[in-house]
């Protein structure tokens, strides 16, 4: 008979388990006295900062922009409170962000620095307070950041006086009155246009009466609250008072039509605007009609350019013989550059088309379509030279426009 002896069970030993677990504590341990430490001393969070504009408009919309693309760059926690230009609910917003604790610094654009001196000091004495736009130095900010106000003024008096070298009327339209950029660009342009030194801390000049200089006279200024068609209406108003106005400074960007028709309707004329733009459409009509015989889908956009070109040029003509005058000499020079200009840019356009035609010859989508895409490429080139060339001081600006839009700069 056969007994079954089983093996011995060797105890095991629990000592290196112990040791194990011991060790991986004590490693955990140091992990967290290490993150400690750094959380302590080395560790800086992100800076929570609010950016609080003066408005809601197109203005705004590079400066935020351009505040996010910075707060990237320097890992900073942005928050954006686009209000109304509405000095009270400015100060509603300033108040919560300057009770919010997370928020470490504010930027703001003070709406009226008079009636928020006390609030903007109280947040600067517990946040970091930047200014921007528009200033409030007796708060004690940290910074501001924007442009020289009063220079900026004597500079469009100095564009006015180019403008008008013989003198006249003008209005003055502003977005705020109580903003100090605003205060201080409009006394730049009266210091300027009434041949007064440069003094920026000047008080300024009343706005509820004309302010009268030895060519110039400052018939009104008005505000518009950042409103194109406010804008427009007030200075309608304001050219039914008093017709001897040759210009309108601070205007937000409207083209030809936009500005003439509504001064006629100021002048109480109604009808012009009216039976103009109606020969304007009968011959955009009619050029269309006519032109798409002889040069196809090409003759369209002639004819609706020509339609365009006569509607613009009638209403100024009109209304320069109502106003007696719209600075014809440099009207004319202007005018006559841009269609010397034109022409040498339609004739090369003519030239390569013919060229690159001859060059690269069918009828397929993908190389008409090149041909197309280097002729404009190439007419565009020509007109910038010929408009450096005749020296377009128009065609300039609206390359400094492009390219301040293309950037997304701030002014």
């Amino acid at each position: 008979m056969t007994t079954a002896q089983s093996d011995p069970v060797t105890p095991v030993s629990r000592e290196p388990q112990r040791k194990t677990g011991t060790r991986v504590w004590l490693l955990l341990l140091i992990a967290a006295l290490a993150a400690v430490v750094w959380y302590k001393f080395a560790y800086v969070p992100s800076p929570r900062v609010a950016l609080i504009t003066s408005g809601d408009g197109p203005y705004w919309d590079p400066v935020i922009a351009g505040a996010k693309e910075a707060a990237k760059d320097f890992d900073v926690k942005l928050v954006v409170d686009r209000i109304k230009s509405d000095p009270f609910v400015q100060a509603d917003v300033l108040k919560q962000r300057n009770e919010q604790r997370d928020i470490d610094a504010i930027a703001i654009s003070p709406l009226n620095a008079s009636i928020q001196a006390n609030l903007l000091a109280e947040v600067a004495a517990t946040k970091t307070l930047v200014t921007l736009d528009s200033d409030s130095p007796v708060t004690g900010r940290f910074l501001f950041v924007g442009t020289d106000n009063y220079a900026a003024g004597r500079e469009a008096g100095a564009i006015v006086r180019e403008a008008l070298p013989e003198g006249g009327g003008l209005i003055i339209s502003l977005g705020n009155a109580d903003k100090e950029n605003t205060q201080h660009r409009r006394q730049g342009v009266i210091d300027e246009l009434l041949d007064r030194p440069e003094e920026p801390m000047r008080k300024p000049d009343a706005m509820d009466q004309p302010i009268k200089g030895e060519k110039y006279t400052i018939v009104a200024t008005i505000v518009d609250e950042s409103d194109p068609a406010k804008a427009t209406e007030l200075v309608a108003a304001a050219l039914k008072a008093d017709g001897n106005v040759k210009c309108v400074v601070g205007l937000l960007g409207y083209s030809i039509v936009r500005i003439a028709s509504p001064a006629f309707y100021a002048l109480g004329d109604s009808r012009t605007p009216v039976i103009i733009s109606i020969a304007a459409v009968i011959a955009n009509a009619g050029l269309n009609l006519a032109l798409v015989r002889v040069l196809g889908y090409r003759g369209l956009a002639l004819g609706t350019s020509v339609a365009a070109l006569f509607n613009a040029g009638a209403l100024i003509w009109f209304l320069h013989r109502r106003l007696d005058g719209l600075d014809n000499r440099r009207v004319l020079s202007s005018f006559a550059r841009i269609i010397v200009a034109s022409l040498v840019m339609g004739l090369a356009a003519v030239a390569i088309d013919r060229a690159l035609t001859a060059w690269i010859p069918g009828n397929a989508f993908a190389v008409q379509a090149a041909r197309l895409f280097v002729t404009i490429l190439s007419a565009l080139l020509v007109l910038a030279l010929a408009a450096h060339v005749l020296r377009i001081r128009e065609f300039r600006e609206g390359l400094v426009l492009i390219a301040k839009r293309g950037g997304r700069e701030s002014l």
